[in-house]
């Protein structure tokens, strides 16, 4: 039997029904309708049935956002890299113009079907409060309310005022279902970081909007200001470390890939990619030595700052 979800009331009765039921078995799920829809909104002078070049670069990155969530949710690593091309056109988010200032919509029936087969080794309850959750956290874009820091909780209560206008009963613990659903899943909170990342992408491009729509989330100008002030003194910057790290553990590693933790006085800890097949078989050796024995190791990374902070890094030498 396959349970059909259509609406955020659906999601939210299923996921409070089976979270804490006991056992692992659960029915198949479809997501549809309401449910698989994510919805844009754009207000300004440059947004009447068409926008600008910017604009669509933030749609973009708003994908690449969602691809990378995917390639956590089936290969254990954030990296686009590891979709085939078959995967990216499985996951594509295709956008179609509605009437409005700016009004933009994608379904994303096909893209659920798909995320569902992808994820088909979790029990079967997991796959479906999984395939559920991450599908309310894309139509709401439950993690956009983290864009504006200081405006998190305004942004959580129109979540919530949203989710009530799309039931038919009264429920008073819907954002505490949804938090409660994230909490103890990794691949639901990969996705509720990927529409905090491509919202604010879509905002930060939407040049001269006054007003910003994403899911269930609302920026005004105010807001559209803040990020973009924000984001001009968030530039990435590229930096090659060359030091002695110990790897403090393994996260993953497949035939073609290695995602390990490194930390080092200066740096701290933060996440590293190795692609193995760059390197030879000496230094390879070299490295699963050093973490066999805890030892220190000398490496060449290239790492992506933000705020002082290695957002992203990968291994480019062992020495």
């Amino acid at each position: 039997m396959t349970v059909k979800l259509e609406t955020v009331g659906d999601a939210i009765d299923y996921i409070s029904a089976n979270l804490a039921r006991p056992g692992d078995a659960a029915e198949e799920i479809a997501v549809e309708g309401d449910l698989a829809k994510l919805s844009i909104h754009i207000e300004g002078e440059n947004y009447h049935g068409s926008f600008p070049g910017e604009f669509a670069r933030g749609l973009w990155e708003f994908q690449e956002a969602i691809y990378n969530a995917v390639a956590f949710s089936l290969y254990g690593v954030e990296d686009i890299r590891r979709l085939t091309a078959e995967q990216k056109d499985d996951f594509k988010i295709v956008f179609e113009l509605q009437n409005g200032s700016l009004d933009i919509a994608a379904m994303l029936t096909t893209f659920f079907e798909k995320f569902a087969e992808g994820i088909s080794k979790m029990d079967s309850k997991h796959k479906a409060i999984t395939v559920a959750t991450v599908a309310l956290i894309i139509a709401s874009a439950y993690g956009a309310v983290q864009v504006v820091e200081a405006n998190a909780d305004v942004k959580k209560a129109e979540v919530e005022a949203h989710l009530k206008i799309d039931q038919e009963h009264e429920r008073t613990e819907q954002f505490r279902v949804i938090t409660q659903a994230i909490a103890g899943n990794k691949v639901a909170a990969q996705f509720s970081k990927a529409t905090e990342e491509g919202a604010r992408s879509i905002v930060k491009r939407a040049q001269g909007a006054t007003e910003v729509r994403v899911g269930a989330v609302t920026f005004d100008k105010d807001e559209i200001d803040e990020v973009n002030q924000r984001a001009a003194k968030e530039k990435a910057s590229a930096q090659i470390l060359t030091d002695e790290f110990v790897v403090v553990r393994v996260e993953t590693r497949d035939s073609n890939m290695t995602k390990l933790i490194l930390a080092s006085a200066k740096t701290g800890e933060f996440s590293a990619i190795m692609q193995d097949e760059e390197f030879d078989a000496d230094q390879i050796n070299k490295l699963w030595s050093a973490i066999r024995n805890r030892e220190k190791i000398q490496l060449e990374v290239n790492a992506t700052y933000i705020r002082s902070n290695i957002r992203s890094a990968q291994i480019v030498k062992v020495l």
